[in-house]
């Protein structure tokens, strides 16, 4: 009897190892074929190791300084309409405001002495001493009946140079008494990257600077800091303006009228050239995700469009949703994920449940979409939603499968997240703007569910399209904006 138990418990003993042995050799099966598909495949090959998303187009220098430049907004009004968009907020997004854009604001109520103050960072140096709000108190008109706003590129105070100070004082009756001044903070690294010919950016993958160019490069921005063509304020009365907003997917293009916005634009022109100039300005930065583009409201309302389109997703799933779950992972998952052979055979293992997924989407993302659309609608602009496109794995060919996945994990977010993973994640994301956006009074445009219908080869990775998906996007978009724009002339 006892012999027969020992003879068991071996028996199991070598089953197991057995196992253990099969789970290597996979593992490293696994290993190698991966290793073969970064060698062999010719789709990761004609990559040359350079990142699958378009690149601006080579030109000469020469041809960009030729283009005429409009000048930049009014800088006392560009932090106006900031302030009175930064005054509706809740404390959160008050203090996430200050944070990106490196603002250290104040706020204080003169009737009452309250001071409130919002620093970018916590060891943020505090400017507004006693000193500095009397001087600027000052400043404001005797029997000032309105809004006074005033930008100070250097203001001196107590033998105190600080530069790029505003000030905002509103008289009116929601802000009665409400004295506002800003300083932009500015760190040791941002400013060594100024001094960069090179460095496009005001505040990286926020806000880029105005007029900036690369040498040798078909990318400038205008003179609202935008990849596009200068825009006029004041609107012109017969324009019907656009603009179309989101990360890199809506930036994208080897020239500057090779993107989606600037293709729509000539689509709609050839429709309405009788009745409206249409605009379509391009509002996108890379690597923007939903707050981001909430928070940036304010400029984007600057350029007084009639309809605003929003398109973005992926940066909030590949860069927030995605590496939150996977470092919460808890018990045998956390374990499991650290192979590849789990990650390539069951990566949906890893994910929540679908309701956990929809609750952290509605949350993260959809509630900003949400003030984003609220927020428009008080100022009487046209809302529009593109679902976010995405090559459909399932019509794939075996080696598409591959490269997407390469991709994916060399420059999405390394070795845990799979294609998979994001494509399930955006399925639902997807889905839920339909549910809550696709309704009469905000135009829904099914980027997504046709693009289902497409080859995946319109695509460069799991977001960025070659030109032809590029031109591809603006030919489906343009039907749905062409029948909005005709049932709204007028009405705006």
């Amino acid at each position: 009897m006892k012999y027969r138990f020992i003879k068991s418990i071996g028996k199991i003993f070598i089953f197991f190892l057995w196992l253990i042995l099969i789970f290597i050799l996979a593992e490293c099966a696994i290993r190698v074929y991966e290793y073969f598909v970064a060698k062999r495949n010719p789709l990761i090959s004609s990559l040359n190791n350079q990142p699958p998303w378009s690149q601006s187009k080579v030109v000469s220098g020469d041809i960009l300084q030729s283009i005429e430049k409009l000048p930049p907004p009014d800088m006392s009004q560009w932090y106006s309409n900031r302030v009175e968009f930064f005054l509706q907020l809740d404390e959160h997004d008050r203090q996430l405001f200050s944070s990106l854009y490196q603002i250290s604001i104040l706020i204080k109520d003169i009737h009452k002495g309250e001071k409130k103050v919002y620093l970018p960072e916590p060891d943020a140096n505090n400017y507004f001493d006693d000193e500095l709000l009397t001087e600027l108190e000052k400043e404001i008109p005797v029997n000032n009946q309105s809004v006074f706003s005033k930008y100070y590129a250097s203001f001196t105070v107590e033998n105190r140079n600080i530069s790029d100070l505003f000030l905002y004082y509103s008289a009116d009756t929601e802000n009665h008494g409400v004295f506002v001044c800003g300083h932009k903070v500015e760190n040791n690294h941002h400013l060594q990257n100024t001094k960069d010919e090179n460095n496009i950016w005001e505040i990286p993958y926020f806000e880029y600077r105005k007029h900036a160019q690369l040498p040798s490069y078909e990318f400038h921005t205008n003179n609202f800091g935008f990849r596009d063509e200068d825009v006029v304020v004041p609107k012109p009365p017969d324009v019907f303006r656009i603009v179309c907003i989101g990360g890199s997917t809506t930036e994208e293009g080897p020239t500057e009228q090779e993107t989606y916005p600037n293709m729509i634009e000539k689509f709609l022109s050839e429709q309405f050239h009788e009745q409206y100039k249409i605009e379509v300005i391009n509002g996108g930065i890379p690597g923007i995700s939903a707050n981001k583009l909430w928070l940036r409201l304010p400029d984007y309302l600057l350029m007084e469009p009639n309809l605003l389109v929003y398109c973005e997703g992926t940066n909030d799933i590949t860069h927030i949703l995605l590496p939150y779950w996977l470092n919460h992972l808890k018990g045998i998952k956390k374990i499991l994920i650290q192979s590849n052979l789990c990650r390539n055979i069951c990566p949906l293992l890893f994910l929540p449940n679908d309701t956990q997924i929809q609750h952290d989407i509605n949350k993260d993302i959809l509630s900003q979409v949400e003030k984003i659309e609220k927020y428009l609608r008080q100022k009487g602009v046209f809302f529009a939603i593109m679902s976010m496109p995405a090559p459909n794995y399932s019509s794939m060919t075996r080696q598409e499968k591959d490269y997407f996945q390469f991709v994916t994990k060399k420059w999405w977010g390394g070795d845990f997240i799979n294609y998979r993973m994001y494509s399930r994640v955006l399925n639902i994301y997807n889905k839920l703007l339909n549910e809550k956006f696709n309704n009469g009074n905000i135009l829904y445009i099914p980027m997504y569910e046709m693009f289902q219908n497409e080859p995946p080869s319109y695509f460069n990775d799991l977001c960025h399209q070659k030109l032809e998906g590029i031109q591809k996007k603006s030919e489906l978009a343009t039907p749905y904006l062409v029948k909005y724009i005709k049932a709204h002339l007028g009405k705006n």
